[in-house]
């Protein structure tokens, strides 16, 4: 989908893919998604979904840009980031996936809570940022 939609009611993804933008900046939904096949982001700026993402589907973030999710997600297919920046939260205390994480372009949490992530997170990834494993309260760089 390489444009901007308007409709204000849930998107079903019964199986293949739905795709936001081409590498550019359009393309993208709003509200709730019930993804059973693949959802994947691929914009070169930065986009902000705030709907609850559910299902037994996957993701993938594609593109260059960064995708922010504002909502607690409960899909619980794998999550992969081949290129950009796939961000949880936005300062605020919402913005979480379940399930496993290929990373390789950046996970970012952006949280002002604490948050119990227990998926696998594997990959090459390209963040900077440092992890504090959950109930060690140690931080790994």
């Amino acid at each position: 989908m390489t444009g901007n939609s308007t409709y204000s009611g849930g998107t079903t993804i019964s199986a293949g893919t739905l795709q936001l933008g081409d590498g550019g900046t359009i393309g993208s939904i709003t509200g709730n998604v019930t993804d059973n096949g693949m959802l994947a982001f691929n914009r070169a700026d930065t986009v902000i979904f705030g709907g609850v993402i559910s299902g037994t589907g996957t993701l993938a973030q594609l593109g260059a840009g960064t995708t922010i999710f504002t909502a607690d997600n409960t899909y619980s297919g794998d999550t992969t980031i081949s290129a950009g920046t796939l961000q949880l939260g936005n300062g605020g205390t919402g913005g979480s996936i379940a399930g496993n994480v290929a990373d390789n372009g950046t996970l970012l949490f952006n949280r002002s809570d604490a948050l119990t992530f227990d998926g696998v997170v594997s990959g090459t990834g390209a963040g900077t940022g440092r992890y504090m494993p959950p109930g060690t309260g140690d931080r790994v760089p």
